[in-house]
Formats: structure tokens, sequence, C-alpha cells
């Protein structure tokens, strides 16, 4: 299964969700999460950006998850963060951490008001998620939602 993408799709897949006011696109999950606290790792930013639109399907649009080597992977995330990264909404910093800037943070607070989205119940999972390890995340997500799973390459942490 490819999940190679041209830079166009990649430009017009953000604009399509960031064009999109009344939802939650990938780019706003990312930012949302960051907002919280840094996001450790593309393994870990793929599981939590999944989480959360699992969590607020009302207000979230749909980032395109598939089963993958390590369960539920979207190349439209991968996309919209090395987009935010461009656009200087989040910075990478050293080992694949990923930190909000000021401008960042100002974008998706007022989303996340116009939303009504609680930052606190946000900060509540993301707090429980950051205390598992990658390893306890990934079990999280097969467990809850086998479908994603099917195509993993740690097949362990399954039931």
């Amino acid at each position: 299964m490819s999940v190679k993408h041209s830079h166009s799709t990649e430009v017009h897949g953000f604009k399509a969700y960031q064009n999109t006011q009344s939802l939650l696109g990938p780019d706003d999950m990312i930012l949302l999460l960051a907002c919280v606290s840094p996001i450790h790792g593309k393994t870990r930013l793929q599981k939590e950006v999944f989480l959360i639109w699992k969590h607020h399907p009302e207000v979230s649009s749909d980032p395109g998850f598939f089963p993958y080597k390590f369960g539920p992977y979207s190349q439209v995330v991968n996309d919209s963060v090395n987009a935010l990264k461009r656009r200087g909404f989040i910075e990478e910093k050293t080992g694949k951490h990923y930190h909000i800037t000021e401008s960042g943070k100002n974008r998706i607070l007022q989303k996340a008001k116009n939303l009504n989205i609680s930052l606190n119940d946000v900060a509540e999972r993301k707090t429980r998620w950051d205390e598992w390890m990658n390893r306890g995340i990934m079990t999280y997500v097969y467990r809850m939602y086998p479908q994603y799973a099917i195509q993993t390459e740690v097949a362990s942490l399954k039931w």
C-alpha cells in the first residue's frame, strides 16, 4: 500500500482542510495537541491525532486514517505537519518533537473557542496518553480500534 502523495496534493490537501471553518482539520488537531504539550515523535503524533479525531467526531473532519505498519496512519496528517512547520505554526525540535509557536497557539485557541472544544478535556486525555510509552499508546489504539491493526508489524500488541 503506497502512501506517497505529490507536493501539489499536500498543499491542496492542507488548504482544503484549512478552509473548513466549521470542523477541526488534521492541522487543527495537531495544533490542539501541541497547545497542551509537545508531541513526541511521529508515531505518537499519528496515534494522538487519531484519538482526538475518534474522541471528537462531531467537530472533526476525517483525516483519512488507514491500517498501516504501526496502526492507524494518515498521509494527510503527515503532510499537515510539514505545512504547519513551513507556515511557522509549529517547530520541530531534535528527535521529532513538535512544539507549537505563538502564532500556532493563537490560531488554535480561536478555533477551539469557536467550536466549543474544552482544552481541559484535551489536556486530560493528552496527559494520560503522554504518560504511556509508544508501546502503551499503540496497545490502547490496537485494542480499542482493532480494524486499524490489521497491517501492523507489531502483532504482539494486538489481543
